[in-house]
């Protein structure tokens, strides 16, 4: 039989609490984890965080037993990942490899044990970083040698007289073709899912998220995603659609959420509210979710948000909050180019996935600022990226705003 890669990590896009940054997991599994296993020969399929009830079910301590092959990947300190790493540890006495996220760092014991780091960049990983870490992956998988006793659990390495269990290696097979059919229903409908977002069928993708949630209905992440899709569909008319999406996104309580995804979709959702309303208190919720998302994960796209609320905070009051406001928004602004400047100097930006945002993002901030120059340069930056037709349309209806 063909040796067993099981993947331990999370699925879609994860929030890292500790600095506030979005990691897309799946980009890590695609890119790196898969291929490396297939191309040394092994079937590769990944755990389910949860199944139907949210608890780790039979299948899964036994694939964590049989696998030849263990990856465990505590990027975002995925409780579920750091407990089936455990599991795996006191099961079997070798061929665990653990992955992390360069900047995400440790929360138990674990410092002692061999460990592959890897770098996003926004969401994504550069092409250098995935040749990287993919060699260096397959290094320590052609390391592994099955016949001799030696130990890269910690368990069996403190208590080395420890006897192996066993599993019907029959049913393990059954529990393989399992997950490997529930791994590609899970690609085949996030693939179907990118097509509808490049399309901008929105309300496509809204039905595309619900068939995703029946095997992820735990998933903050396409819960966020539901959300987005709904307000941006304008079905069965714009307000209809912003009320429907606030509903959803209410389920992961933006009011008390440490998930800056989660605030920044509420913040947009209350934005639009204000503008098709002008009720105050959808502004004021806008800011108080951007304020919030901004301080999570001080980044451009909750800073310039913030941002522009206060700028229209300022126009909707009077005397000196007038002032106030208007101060607000150009500080924030300022403090959104800083860190801008900061992206822009790194060795890698050109890697990045989203750096068309951020010459829009400093282009529209420049023009707040009546820096002209700056503006004309950034909007050119932003140009030559060949953004898309509703990427344009984005920017220029910002500038507008």
């Amino acid at each position: 039989m063909q040796k067993v890669c099981f993947v331990v990590m999370g699925f879609g896009k994860k929030v890292d609490y500790e600095s506030g940054r979005t990691l897309d997991l799946d980009t890590t599994f695609e890119n790196i984890i898969k291929p490396v296993c297939e191309e040394l020969d092994y079937a590769c399929v990944r755990a389910d965080e949860f199944n139907q009830s949210g608890i780790i079910d039979t299948k899964m301590y036994k694939m964590l037993l049989e696998a030849d092959l263990v990856i465990a990947d505590i990027s975002t300190s995925n409780a579920n990942a750091i407990y089936e790493l455990g599991v795996r540890h006191a099961l079997k006495r070798k061929a665990t490899v653990l992955m992390k996220e360069d900047n995400c760092r440790f929360y138990f014991d674990l410092a002692h044990v061999s460990t592959i780091s890897y770098k996003h960049l926004a969401e994504d990983i550069g092409y250098n970083e995935v040749m990287r870490v993919k060699d260096k992956l397959r290094n320590v998988i052609n390391d592994i040698d099955y016949d001799d006793n030696e130990s890269d659990s910690p368990v069996y390495t403190y208590l080395p007289h420890l006897k192996t269990p066993v599993v019907d290696r029959e049913e393990f097979e059954e529990i393989l073709d399992e997950m490997e059919e529930d791994d590609e229903l899970y690609f085949s409908l996030k693939n179907k899912l990118e097509k509808n977002i490049s399309n901008s069928e929105h309300a496509v993708a809204v039905n595309t998220i619900k068939e995703i949630l029946k095997i992820r209905p735990f998933d903050d992440y396409f819960i966020q995603q539901s959300a987005l899709h709904t307000y941006k569909s304008k079905y069965p008319d714009e307000l209809a659609a912003l009320v429907n999406a606030s509903g959803i996104i209410n389920e992961l309580n933006p009011d008390d959420s440490n998930n800056p995804e989660t605030t920044g979709i509420a913040g947009a959702i209350s934005k639009r509210l204000f503008g098709l309303t002008d009720d105050l208190k959808y502004l004021d919720k806008a800011i108080k979710y951007y304020q919030r998302g901004f301080i999570l994960k001080k980044d451009y796209y909750n800073g310039e948000n913030l941002a522009n609320c206060y700028s229209l905070k300022a126009k909707a009051t009077i005397c000196s909050d007038n002032e106030f406001y208007a101060r607000l928004a150009k500080e924030a602004r300022i403090e959104v180019l800083e860190r801008i400047n900061v992206l822009l100097q790194t060795e890698s930006f050109d890697e990045r996935t989203d750096k068309l945002w951020v010459y829009a993002t400093a282009s529209n901030i420049h023009h707040n600022l009546n820096n002209d120059m700056e503006f004309t340069r950034f909007e050119t930056l932003f140009l030559e990226e060949n953004p898309s037709e509703w990427e344009k349309k984005t920017f220029h209806e910002n500038l507008k705003h």
